[in-house]
């Protein structure tokens, strides 16, 4: 059985690793965010070969 501090702790614990997942996740999409500007340049010179 958990007891209630062991749960508070898990809570701590739990939101730290998605506060580190969160700030990961904002520097892989901001930095996506600037490679994508690459992949719209290449996607508007396939746009004459569509139909």
């Amino acid at each position: 059985m958990l007891t209630t501090k062991s749960l508070v702790k898990l809570g701590k614990d739990e939101s730290k690793s998605l506060e580190s997942k969160i700030q990961k996740a904002t520097q892989c999409s901001t930095l996506s965010h600037k490679d994508s500007t690459l992949p719209s340049k290449s996607s508007n010179t396939n746009i004459p070969f569509q139909p």
